[in-house]
């Protein structure tokens, strides 16, 4: 359906009830299937804000043995989704240009591709700058958000990114109550 695959569009055609993620990806599903819109319900993600108690960020960085004199500017998820790269290197390939006193955490990746970015940071320069640590609970990932000075969705412009959902980070972001720098792409609905 969405990725021209003759099976998802048979599994939405045939389901009695379908729930999208955005109003957005609700009329995509409309457009590619021609069933009925009473049978998509629209829930957005939401997060548990009890999860986001705002800690100190110098407390969170001791606890996580990052710098505590350094502005920290993270990238916290997947590293990739179905193969796709999700803005890491335009991160790395960016900090090159920032001032000596930021670096960047990149938490959430698979060995591989820790390694393909590792690979990348030293070739420009920055892998003492770079922190990557692979998949965290979600207390640690928390932790992460609030040793954060920044936290960066950089996704590509790429219609995956651009028409298939909103991710989750969104919302995790927000709670952390750090600011935010998002690739600009159409947003979902």
């Amino acid at each position: 359906m969405l990725y021209n695959n003759w099976r998802d569009k048979y599994i939405a055609v045939n389901s009695d009830f379908l729930i999208a993620t955005s109003s957005k990806l609700k009329n995509l599903l409309i457009d590619k299937t021609k069933i009925s819109p009473g049978k998509i319900f629209v829930a957005y993600g939401g997060i548990d804000l009890d999860n986001y108690k705002n800690i100190d960020k110098s407390e969170a960085k001791r606890i996580l043995k990052l710098p505590l004199n350094k502005k920290i500017i993270s990238y916290i998820g997947l590293f990739k989704t179905m193969g796709m790269e999700k803005g890491i290197n335009t991160m790395i390939l960016a900090l090159k240009n920032l001032s000596e006193d930021v670096i960047m955490a990149f938490i959430g990746g698979k060995d591989e591709e820790i390694l393909e970015y590792k690979i990348l940071a030293k070739e420009n320069g920055v892998l003492g700058r770079c922190v990557f640590e692979g998949l965290k609970d979600f207390k640690e990932v928390v932790l992460y958000e609030q040793s954060s000075d920044v936290l960066v969705i950089p996704y590509p412009d790429k219609p995956h990114f651009r028409l298939y959902g909103f991710p989750m980070k969104v919302y995790e972001y927000m709670a952390s109550q750090r600011p935010i720098v998002y690739s600009k792409l159409e947003l979902a609905e």
